[in-house]
């Protein structure tokens, strides 16, 4: 990164972020150190699955058909939303190295060329 030297302890591994986000959801925005977007992550996730739940018990001991459409979205939220967690926390991983070379101001980058 033009000559500059990089913390490898502020480096974070795409493949340990994967495996942080598969064990649950946020985790691999946890292990990225992007705290809030893996709160939100999780939150929505337990959201999605309580609605889900809520609309299963409808369908199953009510028998309301109208919740079945609604029991079937809260399941692909929730799919969407851990998807979404596994593959944001990878890219993430793959970008923290730029960090650094993107918050220096571009007259310090064009002085040390």
């Amino acid at each position: 990164m033009n000559g500059q030297t990089v913390d490898t302890l502020k480096n974070k591994s795409p493949a340990e972020a994967a495996k942080y986000a598969l064990i649950f959801p946020g985790g691999g925005q946890f292990y990225n150190e992007r705290y809030l977007k893996g709160g939100i992550l999780i939150g929505l996730e337990i959201y999605s699955l309580l609605k889900f739940n809520e609309y299963r018990i409808d369908v199953k001991y009510q028998n309301v058909t109208s919740a079945i459409s609604k029991r079937n979205k809260c399941i692909w939220w929730a799919f969407f939303i851990y998807f979404y967690g596994f593959m944001d926390a990878i890219v993430e991983a793959h970008l923290i190295p730029h960090e650094s070379v993107m918050d220096t101001p571009v007259e310090e980058n064009i002085l040390q060329k």
